[in-house]
């Protein structure tokens, strides 16, 4: 498919972006939208090098980005953001280094998972502020000769971390206060709600 930045470009076919729709549902009841047709739209569209399949998934995970949102929030500061900053530009200034510091220890992550060849994500995120907090500390002190040692040491104690299998649940979208919202009100049938039989990779039934 092709899409244009007016009407006029689409009357004339001028300028139009070529981007490839991927249509698929899912066969297990249990996820949202089971049986009905889904698309994505990509620019990627090499389906060799880009599998239909695998964008899907990684479509599917996207929602993780909350996961980052109570890493900071949580674990990394403990609190709230709150800004002392009394100024837009300080303000700006202070979550760039927020988003700094969690995205260099998500970097370290990386590092030590890929030192023992294993998914970065099975990572403990709180695991690893603290070694990097006690890490720091012992840096400060240390002579520059210990330094590589000191990193080494806190890669491998970083990926000593697992965190245990996700248990793959499905919750029915509601909400437990009566407000004005979309979903509805969580109900006493809304308990042992039905569990795919199925991983998401497994139940996705490509239609094209």
């Amino acid at each position: 498919m092709k899409v244009y930045s007016s009407p006029n470009h689409r009357r004339d076919d001028c300028e139009g972006i070529l981007l490839r729709v991927i249509e698929y549902t899912l066969d297990d009841p249990a996820f949202v939208g089971c049986g009905e047709k889904h698309r994505l739209i990509t620019n990627l569209m090499d389906d060799a090098k880009y599998p239909g399949k695998e964008l899907i998934v990684l479509y599917h995970q996207r929602w993780e980005i909350e996961i980052d949102n109570d890493e900071i929030t949580t674990h990394q500061l403990d609190r709230a953001v709150e800004l002392r900053s009394k100024t837009p530009g300080g303000a700006v200034q202070e979550l760039y280094g927020v988003f700094v510091a969690h995205n260099a220890v998500r970097l370290l992550m990386y590092e030590s998972a890929q030192n023992v060849g294993i998914d970065p994500r099975t990572l403990s995120f709180i695991n690893a502020v603290r070694i990097v907090r006690e890490t720091v500390q012992t840096m400060r002190d240390a002579s520059t000769e210990q330094l590589p040692l000191l990193y080494r040491g806190m890669l491998a104690q970083i990926a000593a971390a697992r965190l245990p299998a996700r248990d793959h649940r499905i919750n029915p979208r509601v909400i437990k206060v009566v407000r004005p919202s979309n979903f509805p009100v969580k109900k006493p049938e809304h308990r042992n709600w039905p569990q795919p039989k199925k991983t998401f990779t497994d139940s996705i039934v490509m239609l094209n």
